[in-house]
């Protein structure tokens, strides 16, 4: 059900834009009002606000990196980024290590740092995961203070907080995340991850 939500979600952003004819089927789902170019966008904008913020709820993670201060919508890599985070803490929430690590580079390539430890390749740090957590003592993920940069058309780095919660001593901090856009989509390929 969740992983229809972000594939619906990805679909928001182009459903209400892509009506080149002025008031076509959005102004009719509102009554068949006339409405002005503005206030179609205002109402649009709005529209994929509130459908976004309800995603973000669900999956878990905190802040709605979608969406600006000002309201305004960041670009689609982005949202696909984001898509990518929200998976992984469904799998994360869900106990599925296997599911989380879906997130990162399948390469020998990959590098992992945490706990003042180097990590390479996606075998490397799958087994570290799996040796490190249980379905007991991995909690509830989330995300939040994400910050997402593009630095390039296929690459962007974000930073951000983590926290498992449901947990005794609920562990949280911070990581920088490098990802690049491969063939099967935006995948993490460095993770540096720190604890508080």
């Amino acid at each position: 059900m969740k992983s229809l939500f972000v594939v619906g979600l990805l679909l928001i952003l182009t459903s209400c834009a892509s009506d080149s004819t002025g008031c076509g089927a959005c102004c009719e789902e509102r009554g068949g009002q006339s409405l002005t170019k503005q206030e179609k966008r205002a109402l649009d904008t709005q529209d994929i606000r509130r459908k976004t913020e309800e995603f973000f709820e669900v999956t878990g993670i905190a802040d709605n990196p979608w969406i600006e201060s000002n309201g305004a919508l960041f670009i689609p890599e982005k949202g696909q980024i984001c898509a990518v985070l929200a998976k992984q803490t469904q799998a994360w929430n869900r106990g599925d290590i296997e599911g989380f690590m879906e997130g990162y580079w399948k390469s020998n390539q990959l590098i992992f740092t945490s706990g003042g430890k180097i990590r390479r390749g996606w075998q490397a740090t799958i087994n570290s995961y799996k040796a490190n957590y249980t379905q007991e003592t991995m909690g509830k993920l989330t995300f939040s203070d994400l910050d997402i940069v593009l630095t390039a058309d296929n690459e962007a780095v974000v930073m951000g907080r983590w926290h498992l919660g449901g947990l005794k001593t609920e562990p949280q901090g911070g990581f920088i995340l490098v990802f690049r856009k491969l063939a099967e989509g935006w995948r993490i390929i460095r993770d540096h991850t720190s604890s508080d």
